[in-house]
């Protein structure tokens, strides 16, 4: 979706992990911020509401805020409707 001019003009999305499975390392994810994620980007900045529903989830999404937060302002969340209302007031 970062190749998505719609997506890149709005800035901001809703992540839902709760049903999600992670299979990769953080250093993997730092990888991947770091040459797909901030060239994409370009020095826009981006917002995003992470919705978890567990530790692993958890865990893995405070490691997503740290490696973004040169260019992203993140919240996690463990209730959806929560997380919409807060990225809608972003």
């Amino acid at each position: 979706y970062l190749s998505n001019r719609e997506v890149l003009a709005l800035r901001r999305t809703l992540v839902d992990l709760r049903e999600g499975t992670i299979d990769f390392t953080g250093s993997e994810l730092g990888h991947l911020v770091a040459t797909i994620v901030r060239p994409a980007l370009a020095g826009r900045d981006w917002t995003t509401a992470i919705v978890v529903s567990g530790e692993a989830q958890f865990g893995v999404s405070r490691q997503y805020q740290f490696f973004a937060e040169s260019y992203s302002r993140d919240a996690i969340f463990d209730d959806y409707d929560e997380a919409l209302a807060w990225i809608e007031r972003q």
